[in-house]
C-alpha cells in the first residue's frame, strides 16, 4: 500500500507514522518528510519538523480508510515540492548567518547535480505552492529582495564615492587656478 521510498517510523494503537527522505540535500543532509495517520483518519504532514497545512495542496486532513484513499494520498504527496531556498549566484562562503533571519546552505537537488549555495529564511516554509517554478517559498524569496537591496546600497555607495572624488578633483582644479 505504501510506496517503497516510505518507511515506518512509529506505530501505536492510535497512530501510524511514515517517513521518507527528500531527494534534495542541504549541507549534506536530506529533509525528513513525515506523515502521521491516526485511527480516526486525521492526517498530518511535517517537513523537517515543520507542520504543513495540507489544504494548501488540496489534500484533506481527514481520510476515509480504503486502499484507493491511501494510494490517492501518496499520489497527492508527490506533488509537494521542498523549498530549495533562493539561489545565491555569488557563491559566497556557505554556512553563514546574516541579519539573524537568513542563512546560507549548500543545496544539491539531484545526486549528480552541481551543488549550489542558497539563502534560506530561518523560518522557511519548507514547501512551495503548487505550480511554483522557482522552488522557493514566500519567506525565502524575500532573500532575493534583501540581496538586491544590499547590492543597490553598495552601488549607491560607489556612486557617492565617485561624486565625491569628482568634486574633490574639481575643487583641486579651482584651487590650482587661484
Amino acid at each position: 500500500m505504501k510506496p517503497p521510498e516510505w518507511f515506518l517510523l512509529d506505530k501505536s494503537e492510535s497512530v501510524c507514522k511514515l517517513g521518507c527522505m527528500s531527494k534534495e540535500t542541504f549541507n549534506g543532509n536530506p529533509m525528513m518528510i513525515e506523515i502521521s495517520i491516526s485511527n480516526d483518519g486525521i492526517v498530518q504532514l511535517s517537513v523537517a519538523g515543520k507542520m504543513i497545512n495540507l489544504s494548501q495542496f488540496y489534500i484533506s486532513s481527514k481520510l476515509v480508510f480504503s486502499v484507493n484513499s491511501i494510494n490517492a494520498l501518496f499520489r497527492c504527496l508527490r506533488i509537494i515540492s521542498v523549498c530549495h531556498g533562493y539561489h545565491d549566484k555569488k557563491k559566497e562562503q556557505p554556512f553563514t548567518f546574516f541579519n539573524g533571519k537568513y542563512m546560507k546552505e549548500v543545496c544539491i537537488v539531484q545526486k549528480d547535480a552541481e551543488p549550489k549555495v542558497v539563502i534560506r529564511h530561518i523560518n522557511c516554509y519548507k514547501v512551495v505552492p503548487i505550480g511554483s517554478v522557482s522552488h522557493t517559498c514566500k519567506r525565502c524569496i524575500v532573500c532575493k529582495s534583501t540581496s538586491n537591496q544590499r547590492m543597490k546600497q553598495k552601488q549607491l555607495g560607489k556612486k557617492k564615492k565617485m561624486k565625491i572624488l569628482c568634486l574633490d578633483a574639481i575643487s583641486l582644479k579651482i584651487l590650482y587656478l587661484f
